[in-house]
């Protein structure tokens, strides 16, 4: 345990991040590539400890998280998006009837 956070604080201080990249299906070399390529234009490590893995009940898309952060472009997660708006505003049609 104490061992790991030594390694977390050196991997911070050399500015190497741990990505975590979920998909439905597996990535290619090239898109592999151009994940990490992605990730190092739009953050400021200089490299980072690629995890990739395969979830196919994301169905479409990718989740990706580095440290506390999550960006979540599934399919999955823009169908419950979806639904959970369509059924706030079913609830919100029900009350402006009853006002």
């Amino acid at each position: 345990m104490i061992l790991e956070y030594f390694r977390k604080r050196v991997l911070e201080y050399k500015k190497i991040g741990i990505a975590y990249v979920s998909t439905a299906k597996p990535l290619t070399d090239e898109q592999k590539k151009a994940v990490a390529g992605k990730l190092l234009e739009t953050t400021g490590y200089v490299d980072f400890q690629m995890h990739y893995s395969v979830d196919e009940s994301l169905i479409g898309g990718m989740v990706i998280r580095i440290g506390d952060r999550v960006v979540d472009s599934s399919i999955k997660h823009k169908n419950r998006r979806t639904f959970q708006k369509s059924d706030e505003d079913s609830v919100i049609g029900i009350s402006d009837r009853l006002v």
